[in-house]
């Protein structure tokens, strides 16, 4: 998934990074029965030096967030 994949999905990072490679989002995560939770969400990009994806436009190699409370939210942990 690249930038602009993740632009149209999730929107724009609110923190105004549209030229580096993280994006930073501040999400409220819902889930039946739970109070909602404040999240930060960190997409970090790269370009893979190896593989078919080699050399192309950057990718994203991972998402990190906050606490491990967040990833379990949504099913990453």
């Amino acid at each position: 998934m690249d930038k602009d994949a993740v632009y149209r999905i999730v929107g724009a990072p609110h923190f105004g990074e549209t030229m580096t490679r993280t994006f930073n989002y501040i999400l409220n995560l819902t889930a039946t029965g739970d109070d909602p939770m404040r999240c930060r969400m960190q997409v970090v990009f790269g370009t893979p030096q190896q593989g078919p994806l080699a050399s192309r436009r950057p990718i994203v190699l991972r998402v990190v967030w906050q606490t491990s409370a967040c990833a379990d939210r949504v099913g990453a942990g």
